[in-house]
């Protein structure tokens, strides 16, 4: 069956409009943001619409998805620390957001907005763009629960949500409910804020982008476990780890800060926490985000491998029981 959400089909900036297949806007297959991670992928040639290259789940349409094919690209980013409990203990613990209405962990991230990168001959995912998007993220997801609109900006927010509103209950004709707009609510004030830090605490902002252009990513590719996939829309997404404590000193913690920053969920986050990676919290998390923490684990292991050190043992064994529990997940990925 096919199946495409009424907040797709209303069209908003994020999806393509519902006449795009054969239509002059149709961008080509398998080139831009149309370009899968993972190779060339098929064309029907019944309905030219494509194919998802890791397997179908037998839903047609773009479901919450706004784009067709592979341009649904996303960024993520995955903080990590060695820290010890209460005992003394060493582990590798990661710092996640918590989501949906039961509060599972997740990585940090997002869709990358092409709307605010307008393109020069075409779209592409650049190193500049992953930097961008994924500072954006942390700074809404992250810390944005923390940040005070100034009164100027706060104007802007409850102007931009008012007209959220009425443009959703125009094209519905039915008024918006109230949790819907607590949460529409929250998103375009995590938007105004980043806005407000780009403006008011610049070299802030620089700093923040600088240190996610440092990161190397660890995966690049389909997410074939998220649940919003369908046949012909899918997401990919760039997944990096940064450092806790790096993340802290080089950045949060900069004396040329006007603003002062601390950990505290916005957007459509519900929460921040710590956790020490093991198989039980991978399997209470994001279901997409599962094989993602493994490779996160996996990645710890070559950088200190890389760079000579040798993890403590506690560390070793703790990362040895998430390589077993590696062995039952039913999607497997290679970084």
């Amino acid at each position: 069956p096919d199946y495409t959400h009424q907040t797709v089909l209303d069209e908003p900036v994020w999806a393509d409009p519902s006449d795009y297949i054969g239509s002059a806007a149709q961008e080509n297959w398998n080139e831009g943001r149309r370009k899968s991670l993972v190779g060339t992928y098929d064309i029907s040639a019944q309905d030219g619409l494509p194919a998802a290259p890791f397997g179908r789940n037998g839903i047609g349409g773009r479901g919450l998805l706004g784009r067709y094919g592979p341009a649904n690209k996303a960024v993520d980013v995955l903080m990590t620390s060695e820290a010890s409990s209460e005992d003394g203990q060493k582990g590798f613990y990661v710092f996640c957001i918590l989501k949906g209405q039961d509060r599972r962990a997740a990585m940090c991230g997002g869709h990358v907005e092409w709307s605010d990168h307008e393109p020069e001959g075409g779209y592409n995912v650049s190193e500049d763009l992953i930097a961008e998007m994924r500072a954006k993220e942390l700074l809404e997801e992250m810390l944005s629960g923390a940040i005070k609109l100034l009164p100027d900006y706060q104007a802007q927010a409850d102007g931009d949500f008012t007209h959220a509103v009425a443009v959703k209950e125009s094209s519905r004709g039915q008024p918006v409910g109230a949790e819907e707009k607590e949460t529409l609510k929250r998103q375009i004030e995590a938007g105004i804020k980043v806005k407000q830090v780009q403006a008011e605490d610049p070299l802030f902002y620089d700093a923040l982008v600088a240190k996610m252009r440092s990161l190397k990513n660890f995966y690049e590719g389909p997410v074939p476990s998220s649940g919003i996939n369908t046949n012909h829309a899918w997401i990919e997404t760039y997944v990096a780890a940064l450092d806790l404590d790096e993340l802290v000193d080089d950045v949060l913690n900069l004396p040329q800060n006007k603003g002062q920053y601390s950990f505290s969920a916005g957007d459509d986050a519900k929460g921040v926490a710590q956790f020490r990676l093991t198989p039980s919290f991978i399997e209470a998390s994001w279901p997409s985000h599962r094989a993602l923490f493994v490779l996160a684990a996996a990645n710890y292991l070559l950088n200190q491998n890389e760079k000579n050190i040798q993890p403590a043992p506690e560390i070793l064994a703790q990362l040895e029981e998430v390589a077993d529990y590696a062995q039952k997940l039913p999607i497997k990925l290679s970084p």
